[in-house]
């Protein structure tokens, strides 16, 4: 009995992590892989304009700064588009307000002149990569719903129609069978007399 525990919760334990990395796969090929694709996009569209306006902060920086707020849009565009509580949006549009001012903020400072050319296509970076977000998460909620619709209408099926022939059905065997049983106790009644 001992030896048979172990077993059983390794393979519980093995179960779960299969769930677990198929949810992660899943979760990668759906909504990761679309946004890092959409934000590579972006970013190839920023290094063209980049390399023809020449910047004075040098290529890579200047590409390496747009990526981030790149992903950053990207990101909390697919956890407001997928979330279904609104309160996640208001997070999130309160979120990019802040970084948008700070870009803003960045493009004011006299300081910070050399990076001029390069924040507005941070901007634009963000904002963008933010509504394929929105898109890709926009569909993965609508997957879920129509998930849960179907997964509903299947329930209603089973419970309402499908439900009520199968309980005629075994109602029919049972009273078969019991109309056997009496039809067998008759016959060896009557034999016994």
């Amino acid at each position: 009995m001992n030896d048979q525990q172990p077993s059983n919760a390794t393979a519980v334990f093995d179960a779960q992590v299969e769930n677990y990395w198929l949810n992660f796969e899943y979760g990668m090929l759906v909504l990761a892989l679309p946004i890092l694709l959409c934000v590579a996009f972006i970013i190839g569209i920023t290094s063209v304009i980049l390399w023809r306006i020449r910047p004075r902060v040098g290529l890579l920086q200047s590409l390496s700064f747009i990526t981030a707020f790149a992903m950053i849009g990207g990101v909390s565009g697919v956890i407001a588009g997928a979330s279904m509580e609104a309160i996640v949006g208001g997070v999130l549009t309160a979120i990019l307000g802040i970084v948008s001012s700070l870009l803003t903020w960045l493009f004011g400072k006299e300081t910070l002149r050399m990076w001029r050319p390069v924040i507005p296509l941070a901007l634009i970076a963000l904002l963008m990569s933010t509504l394929a977000g929105l898109i890709v998460g926009g569909a993965r909620r609508a997957q879920v719903i129509a998930d849960g619709i179907k997964a509903e209408s299947v329930k209603f099926e089973t419970q309402n129609i499908y439900g009520p022939a199968e309980l005629d059905r075994r109602r029919a065997i049972m009273k078969k069978c019991i109309e056997e049983r009496d039809a067998r106790t008759a016959t060896a009644e009557c034999i016994s007399q």
